[in-house]
């Protein structure tokens, strides 16, 4: 959007996991607590997540992160500390800075629009984020409110639009 002249304010959120084995699953429910959780999946594996950091566009796991990962886990369900670590690995999340995702039109232009800064929740925002722009780019009025999640909240115009309604 920055060659539009209009830029908004999405960060790398970088969130490491762990993914641990048992011989014999010791739970069958999700945990989750505050930001983090343990999830038991159908084929054995436990996933423990995750980690938010400010760590630009570092996608490497760190010892401390997986290390507080693991503690998590094991003060929730106690047998996790007999578990293997199977694999560790992180990710990016777009961020924004109230954590909100940045919905509509870019001001200045018809046909230019943004859904980004959907944070932990992306994926399961997506299908959402879609209808809301194809309602916008249709001319429609999205289903739910907008308030608060416009595109230009926090947006600086560094430059006029190119082009204009």
């Amino acid at each position: 959007l920055q060659p539009l002249g209009f830029s908004i304010p999405v960060k790398p959120v970088r969130g490491q996991i762990v993914q641990l084995q048992l011989p014999a699953q010791p739970f069958r429910c999700v945990i989750e607590l505050g930001r983090r959780y343990v999830v038991p999946r159908r084929d054995g594996l436990i996933l423990i997540g995750s980690t938010e950091e400010d760590a630009g566009f570092a996608k490497h796991t760190t010892t401390e992160g997986v290390a507080g990962l693991l503690d998590f886990a094991k003060s929730l369900v106690p047998s996790l500390a007999h578990a293997e670590v199977v694999h560790t690995w992180a990710g990016l999340r777009p961020g924004s800075p109230d954590e909100l995702p940045l919905l509509g039109p870019v001001p200045g232009f018809s046909n230019v629009f943004v859904g980004a800064g959907h944070f932990r929740s992306g994926l399961q925002m997506s299908p959402a984020t879609g209808t809301i722009l194809a309602d916008l780019m249709l001319g429609e009025t999205p289903a739910i409110s907008l308030d608060g999640l416009h595109a230009d909240r926090f947006a600086s115009q560094s430059a006029l639009p190119l082009e204009s309604n």
